[in-house]
């Protein structure tokens, strides 16, 4: 199901078990554990599926970066420049070009990078735990619906790098300045109240169309994940012997849930026991939790059913 590197081996020996533990890592992990130098950086013109396969033949790391946004994403700029820090993760300079264009990483069970904005693949298959369903095949689960990271106003502001500063022509105007020296863009969450504001500095130089679009993609990536459905599920295949891994969607209908609604699968843990055979664990969130156009689905638009409200007479039954 996935390749690793062995870390570690280790022995035990008692008067009832003899027993060998292997752990070890995904063969990514050199991305996160290794620090860079001065000599990591992104320099435009360069397209970003070319800029991380760049860094991975620095580090000279046998990796393959699959593009599945399913859309054009726009080159870097002669004039952007992206360094990263001196003794930082290699994988957080990857990850802020990958922000920069809204874009996230991911891996999948080989240990490649995944260039996702959540347009996984449709599985024709149906998670499901209906009350007294002949054909339940979900053990357990839970969902939660979460709110505190959600904010009414989400601002994105950034400085130019250095190059375009070196090109600028100031003038007595502190306005003006300011607006030269500084981009910025907005977006709100009108279900939210106004009190809540969240400003963040942009990962890297952004101008203003960028700051725009990063403060839209925040703001509907919040929204999204303000709502999470864990399950267990037995056995970690479909009927057809197809993997169940992140990125896929699936049809996930739980009445005691109260959920009938396409889901995408941000997680995937996978375990086996002798007393309870091949459980998987699947994290799900709404199909396009990473998209730059994201929605809650409504009941009459789309038959997706996410409310969680339960009748009090059915609650009791349920229990």
């Amino acid at each position: 199901f996935m390749t690793v590197f062995v870390d570690e081996i280790s022995v035990s020996h008692t008067q009832s078990a003899h027993t060998i533990n292997v752990r070890g890592a995904s063969v990514a992990v050199d991305l996160v554990q290794s620090t860079m130098d001065a000599s990591y950086e992104i320099v435009g013109p360069i397209g970003l599926k070319a800029a991380l396969e760049s860094i991975l033949a620095k580090l000279d790391l046998n990796l393959t970066v699959i593009d599945e946004t399913n859309a054009v994403i726009d080159d870097f700029e002669t004039s952007e420049r992206l360094s990263g820090d001196i003794g930082a993760s290699i994988w957080s300079l990857m990850v802020q070009a990958a922000l920069k264009r809204n874009v996230l990483l991911a891996e999948n069970g080989y240990g490649n990078l995944i260039m996702t904005r959540g347009e996984g693949k449709t599985l024709n298959y149906t998670l499901e735990k209906r009350r007294f369903g002949a054909n339940n095949n979900v053990l357990t689960s839970d969902m939660t619906k979460n709110h505190s990271h959600r904010f009414h106003l989400y601002k994105v502001l950034s400085q130019p790098n250095g190059t375009d500063l070196s090109q600028l022509v100031f003038n007595d105007d502190p306005v003006e300045n300011e607006k030269i020296t500084e981009s910025g863009g907005q977006s709100s969450d009108d279900s939210i109240r106004r009190s809540r504001v969240c400003t963040i500095m942009a990962e890297q130089s952004s101008n203003t169309e960028q700051c725009q679009t990063r403060s839209v993609w925040q703001s509907n990536v919040s929204k999204t994940q303000s709502f999470s459905y864990r399950c267990t599920h037995q056995g970690f295949k479909t009927p057809t012997k197809e993997l169940i891994e992140p990125g896929h969607i699936v049809y996930v209908v739980d009445d005691f849930m109260s959920i009938a609604s396409d889901l995408m699968i941000s997680s995937v843990e996978l375990s086996y026991s002798l007393d309870a055979g091949s459980v998987a664990t699947f994290e799900c969130v709404l199909p396009d939790a990473f998209t730059l156009q994201a929605n809650t689905p409504k009941v009459e638009e789309s038959g997706n059913d996410l409310e969680g409200i339960f009748d009090v007479a059915e609650a009791e039954e349920f229990n």
